[in-house]
């Protein structure tokens, strides 16, 4: 977290303009032109980040480093503004799509995030063509896996669907909460503890904070897909899993309000995670209803990332 204050001591500007964000306000407002030194430095603070255990994700700086690779791509080729548009938002699913391996989610990201539900052909057929490519490239070099590891998911039956409809209700209700806590948090670092203390010694803190949580539980340390994968494989004893949600859904907000760089995109498949686990446990142990936990698991992952980063067909 020291190193970290340390850039942003040294590129004040250039460290706000992060995250998906900032390629949203590239495209909609400045022809999809990205600055390279903001996707270099953007590049680099994320690695730092999460390599020192930061437990937030890299789905939000991946996608602003392909929408900047693009859009200086663009800018070499003197493309208009237009295209650079089309290419920056391209490049940005082209990210998803090769770190998810799902040429898909690539393309409604990058629609349904980026350019803001703003459909045309053109830039549909651009899309695919970047996500796919980008996905093949991925598992040439990482191999043909997937990022969650799970048995075939039992729907159970219709006459327990609404327990769907609830896991919804509640998962929602948690992603607002978890919004403004957010927000709350981002507000008081700036508005309080920004004035009281250096940023170095606020990210320092944090970043004890994180260390001292993830000796006690290591699977709270950076991105957190192990820590979901053994969730699936029901290898995480249930009081685990609520400790583990308790410190995902605290530290998250501290490390980015604190300065720290990443997404919020892992935790919140790592709070849907939680929470279905912890939703089917209770269910069937409660009522007797047998659910299984790997689809509540999923449905509670999609739901969270939909709930917390307003994506729902991404998201699905």
């Amino acid at each position: 977290m020291f190193i970290q204050s340390l850039m942003i001591k040294l590129a004040p500007e250039i460290s706000k303009s992060r995250g998906v964000l900032e390629i949203i306000k590239s495209v909609a407002l400045k022809g999809g032109l990205i600055p390279f030194k903001t996707t270099l430095f953007h590049f680099l603070a994320p690695v730092i980040c999460i390599g020192s255990g930061g437990t937030v994700g890299p789905e939000g700086p991946a996608a602003q480093l392909g929408g900047g690779v693009a859009s200086k791509i663009t800018t070499i080729f003197k493309f208009s503004d237009q295209r650079r548009k089309i290419f920056t938002a391209a490049g940005s699913g082209a990210a998803i799509a090769a770190i998810f391996n799902t040429p898909l989610g690539g393309v409604f990201f990058a629609l349904e995030i980026i350019l803001l539900n703003d459909f045309h052909a053109a830039t549909f057929s651009a899309l695919i063509l970047s996500s796919v490519t980008a996905s093949a490239i991925s598992r040439i070099f990482l191999g043909n896996i997937t990022v969650f590891s799970f048995s075939t998911p039992v729907i159970g039956s219709y006459a327990h669907f609404y327990l769907f409809i609830l896991l919804g209700l509640l998962t929602g209700i948690i992603s607002a909460i978890f919004f403004k806590y957010n927000e709350f948090t981002s507000n008081y670092f700036k508005n309080k503890l920004g004035k009281l203390f250096p940023q170095w010694l606020l990210m320092v803190v944090v970043g004890l904070l994180v260390g001292v949580s993830g000796f006690f539980y290591h699977d709270i340390f950076g991105i957190g897909y192990n820590a979901i994968n053994n969730i699936l494989s029901n290898n995480t004893a249930w009081h685990i899993v609520a400790i583990l949600f308790a410190l995902k859904f605290v530290l998250v907000p501290l490390v980015l309000s604190s300065g720290g760089f990443g997404g919020t995109f892992a935790p919140a498949l790592f709070l849907g995670a939680c929470i279905g686990f912890l939703f089917s446990y209770f269910v069937t142990t409660i009522t007797g209803i047998p659910t299984d936990p790997t689809t509540y698991i999923l449905v509670g992952m999609g739901a969270s990332l939909a709930g917390i980063n307003s994506i729902p067909i991404t998201a699905i």
